[in-house]
């Protein structure tokens, strides 16, 4: 199945200010995680003037939420899936739950994708992992990585659920993975680069 459809933007209609600010001049009375679209115009005693060309606005969630598992990676595929629910997702990460440096690498790469960033143990495949990636159907899986950190059986299984592609981004070392991972920026489109340490996290 493909990608779920967006909401209909909800088109925020009155001329009221009363209707939907309060005196500070902050919009109430919309639903979280929704899509919504508003123009202005300028009122004053000659009457009301011309509407601006809607901007769309996705408001945000109005309460914190925990997520979590039994264990690092069902947490893992519990976030995905929150943040996920649909199939078809661009690209989804597979990296070490058991190490640091991999994951943090594919975490911005992930997130400027539109995809989760899922944890395996490097020679078993978990199945809170292996469920969540079946049920995302991502086109693209990356495995940042080395063998030691995901293994070929590991990636072979995973790599089942990929629509299009199953690619490994690794090096020599956890730097030489980073620098691999950055690869998928090669355009040049990237505004700033972040550098971190890569013996602590």
């Amino acid at each position: 199945a493909g990608p779920a459809q967006r909401r209909a933007v909800n088109a925020v209609t009155t001329t009221d200010a009363a209707d939907l600010a309060d005196r500070s001049g902050v919009i109430s009375q919309l639903d979280p995680e929704t899509d919504y679209a508003i123009s202005v115009a300028a009122i004053n005693a000659g009457g009301t003037g011309a509407f601006s060309a809607p901007a769309p606005f996705t408001t945000l969630f109005s309460f914190v939420e925990r997520q979590y598992g039994q264990n690092r990676f069902e947490t893992a595929a519990r976030v995905s899936y929150r943040a996920f629910p649909y199939s078809g997702v661009p690209a989804a990460f597979l990296a070490n739950g058991l190490n640091f440096p991999d994951a943090l690498s594919a975490a911005a790469a992930a997130g400027a994708i539109g995809g989760p960033v899922l944890l395996t143990a490097p020679t078993a495949y978990p199945d809170s992992t292996a469920a969540e990636m079946t049920a995302l159907q991502p086109q693209y899986l990356f495995a940042a990585g080395g063998p030691a950190s995901v293994s070929g059986s590991v990636l072979k299984k995973a790599s089942a659920a990929a629509t299009v592609d199953a690619i490994r981004l690794a090096g020599s070392d956890r730097y030489s993975t980073a620098a691999d991972v950055s690869y998928l920026w090669e355009d040049g489109s990237a505004p700033v680069v972040y550098l971190a340490s890569g013996t602590n996290f």
